[in-house]
């Protein structure tokens, strides 16, 4: 009989009635996992490792898009060495550097973070990447970017779309603050 169905798992019932109940489990482990994913601006710590302020920039196509942050360990010496993300194919590490009035961006194989010390991911400067996108990304989208260390350390947090006239600002009045 179709009133007798039972729903499968996350399905609303035919009848309109309460949903099943492991959908208060599903709820709490979706809020939790939320408020430890935190946002761009709320530091992720794990380890010693804090990471601050992550935000991927516009892409100028769909082929790939910068990853800014900032860093600082509070532990031993440590090294980023990695960027994935569900929503790209793979993830590098990137050094902007100027010679001759010729700017290159190579990539490199890991940042070194000293202990006691920070790194500070900016345009223009060491950056992550994000390549192969598999998607288009907007201004205002939320990205998952996890970051990956040469202690194994694994910190994922969700981080914004900006615009790259954002990321200029941002990154000017940051430079100025220290």
């Amino acid at each position: 009989m179709v009133g007798d169905r039972r729903p499968v798992t996350g399905e609303r019932p035919v009848d309109g009635g309460p949903a099943p109940a492991c959908m208060p489990m599903v709820a709490a482990g979706l809020i939790a996992l939320a408020a430890c994913s935190g946002g761009a601006d709320t530091p992720i710590a794990e380890e010693g490792l804090a990471v601050h302020d992550v935000r991927v920039g516009e892409p100028v196509g769909r082929t790939s898009a910068g990853v800014y942050a900032r860093i600082e360990n509070g532990g031993p010496d440590d090294a980023l060495v990695d960027l994935a993300s569900p929503l790209a194919r793979r993830g590098s590490l990137h050094a902007t550097e100027t010679a001759g009035g010729m700017t290159t961006m190579r990539a490199i194989a890991s940042m070194p973070i000293p202990g006691g010390d920070r790194l500070e991911l900016l345009p223009g400067a060491r950056h992550g990447m994000l390549e192969e996108l598999e998607r288009d990304l907007a201004v205002g989208d939320t990205v998952e970017v996890v970051f990956l260390f040469d202690s194994g350390t694994r910190i994922a947090i969700a981080a914004p779309v900006v615009s790259r006239l954002e990321l200029a600002g941002r990154d000017a009045a940051a430079h100025d603050a220290h």
